[in-house]
């Protein structure tokens, strides 16, 4: 198994594990001292499977599918051995707390959705016995307690990482704005060679990927001649506000020099990379466009040649008609 593999295999089992271990645990103790519908079980067990699967796939960046499987399943362990009765609700919160700690604000909502779905449709569609009005009280209580755990640790886990970037950069007030770009508010070329130092070190060290993305506005000079530099900056300072709400907690955004901008994905595949960049020149503001391109840390390259993949993508990318990200050669 070559080095990309091996990563990539350790990263998967990191992120399906909560899935796994959940699981496991409800569909042990779940069937105890109680009734068994062969059948829901046995459907259950195959969409639990499938979830873990779906996780493992690299779908770190895309959590919404595999938390949906996952919660399919619950629900089908539930009906199988009883109904609102049977005691395993509280693993709803699993894909709640994976996707707040691999998603997006935008991806954990519909995961809360879910849950609120995983309570209220069983009473709604089957009722009686098993799924009686009362269990959408229940219902509410774990889907506001998942909002709540859910959106806290996306608030930390913001909180940690900008905690972690000031500890690493800020010995004084003079070296905290000379890493920090005035216009945009994000840090500078200088911040971003020390984040991706520090990502470096910290993926060589658990063996999870990484991924850089060099980003860069199409057409930048030709907005700024046709509608002025306060127009330029203004867009400039907006792509900056809205490309970091599609970004993860882990995730790292740099201007990196004129109208090019970085990004260090810690903990991403290639396909992951590929979705997270697509999910930020979709945001791009003031119907402009960007390219970017896309490369995979090897484990052993400096960072000035992974760079330097990256922004061979990124001259491809705009060589082949702009507005497109593609991705570097190994």
């Amino acid at each position: 198994m070559d080095q990309h593999a091996l990563i990539w295999r350790r990263a998967a089992a990191r992120r399906s594990a909560p899935f796994a271990g959940a699981l496991l645990a409800a569909f042990v103790v779940a069937p105890i001292g109680t009734a068994l519908d062969p059948r829901f079980f046995a459907a259950a067990l195959a969409l639990g499977v499938l979830s873990v699967a779906v996780m493992e796939r690299g779908a770190a960046q895309r959590p919404v599918a595999p938390a949906f499987l996952f919660l399919v399943s619950a629900a089908l362990l539930r009906h199988a051995v009883g109904g609102a009765s049977a005691g395993v609700a509280v693993v709803t919160l699993v894909p709640v707390t994976v996707t707040a700690l691999h998603g997006t604000r935008r991806q954990l909502a519909p995961v809360i959705a879910g849950v609120a779905a995983y309570f209220a449709l069983p009473v709604m569609l089957l009722g009686g016995v098993q799924y009686p009005v009362s269990g959408l009280r229940s219902g509410a209580l774990y889907v506001v307690v998942g909002a709540m755990i859910g959106y806290t640790v996306q608030r930390l886990g913001a909180q940690v990482r900008d905690r972690m970037f000031e500890a690493r950069l800020r010995g004084s007030a003079v070296e905290d704005l000379a890493f920090t770009d005035a216009l945009t508010g994000l840090g500078n070329r200088r911040a971003w060679e020390s984040w991706l130092d520090a990502a470096m070190s910290a993926a060589r060290a658990d063996g999870q990927p990484l991924c850089v993305a060099i980003l860069d506005l199409d057409h930048f000079k030709l907005f700024n001649d046709s509608h002025g530099h306060p127009a330029g900056d203004a867009l400039l300072a907006g792509a900056a506000v809205s490309w970091r709400r599609e970004l993860r907690p882990t995730d790292i955004l740099a201007r990196y020099g004129g109208e090019e901008f970085a990004a260090v994905l810690p903990a991403c595949s290639l396909d992951g990379a590929k979705v997270v960049v697509e999910r930020i020149r979709a945001a791009t503001p003031a119907g402009q466009t960007v390219s970017a391109g896309i490369a995979q840390w090897d484990g052993s390259e400096d960072n000035e040649t992974l760079v330097a993949r990256a922004d061979a993508a990124l001259y491809r990318a705009k060589a082949a008609g702009r507005d497109r990200a593609l991705i570097a050669a190994a």
